[in-house]
């Protein structure tokens, strides 16, 4: 016999009569959830006096050796319609593990694969959630609804999302505070130079190694698409330019060192602070001079 609820799940069940009989496994197959989480529900029922366990369950003592624990088979009742009611489940909550997930990715940081672990929800509903769509992987183990509103700063808050502990530097610095004609195909990210490189499909990474206060100072933090995002300010970003000139280019640290300036997007006693911590006054000391 075939016990389906919903269409989503079939499994082969024990009949006796009009008694069905179901594993502890084959119902949380139906209600997509783990065999501990239906042991707990069904300790609850018999401790409250719900039901009597010795007219509802029985144990057949097949044992399963990669457990080492009993499989208890567990009653359902069928009606005169042939209707099924779950009666030993009466205390199963009313959100399932899906309706659970999807209210985990519905929040703004998504969820990670080890959220739902630790909330009880077996690893199959997640993915049977992303086959159909409802939900999309952004990074390794993270996981978000595809409704999500998009903004021109998508792609730094999937970064974000994946590398919450980098800050957005150099050319994607610029692009978000509007200075220059950059438009990088990557997010450049500055992580600590000992953290491990993330894995991220989508938006690509471009990852810069920072240390000390040059990873710690002149970080701002900015709201993109519902979250916190941390970016290095303009003064900072434009020191980390021409720190980095062979990397990104001189003419493009001096565009965008021009372009602020006739913006006033920083202050002198600003740049020279965050240009001290990068170490290179003295290469942008006569760039200044020319500027001023």
């Amino acid at each position: 016999m075939i016990a389906c609820l919903d269409g989503t799940a079939r499994v082969d069940v024990r009949q006796e009569q009009e008694t069905v009989w179901l594993t502890q496994r084959q119902m949380s197959e139906i209600f997509e959830t783990t065999p501990e989480n239906v042991l707990m529900h069904l300790k609850n029922v018999f401790g409250d006096g719900e039901l009597e366990e010795g007219a509802t369950a029985k144990d057949l003592l097949v044992s399963s050796s990669n457990r080492g624990w009993s499989i208890g088979y567990f009653r359902m009742w069928l009606n005169v319609d042939r209707k099924m009611y779950l009666n030993t489940l009466c205390h199963m909550p009313h959100s399932t593990d899906r309706e659970r997930t999807l209210k985990l990715a519905r929040r703004r940081k998504g969820v990670t694969a080890r959220e739902l672990g630790a909330a009880g929800i077996h690893r199959q509903v997640l993915t049977r959630l992303v086959a159909a769509g409802e939900v999309e992987r952004i990074a390794r183990g993270l996981y978000r609804l595809p409704e999500h509103p998009i903004t021109e700063h998508h792609g730094l808050a999937v970064a974000n999302m994946a590398v919450p502990h980098g800050v957005v530097c150099l050319l994607s610095a610029l692009q978000f505070h509007g200075i220059g004609t950059q438009l990088p195909s990557e997010v450049w990210i500055a992580i600590d130079r000992r953290a491990r490189r993330p894995a991220l499909k989508y938006p690509p990474l471009h990852i810069v190694r920072y240390s000390g206060t040059a990873l710690t100072e002149g970080i701002e933090t900015h709201q993109l698409e519902g979250q916190p995002v941390r970016v290095y300010n303009v003064a900072k970003t434009l020191a980390d330019c021409f720190k980095y000139r062979h990397k990104i280019g001189l003419d493009v640290a001096l565009e965008a060192l021009r372009e602020a300036w006739r913006a006033r997007r920083f202050k002198m006693a600003e740049l020279d602070r965050y240009a001290g911590i990068c170490r290179v006054q003295r290469v942008m000391r006569p760039y200044l001079e020319a500027v001023v």
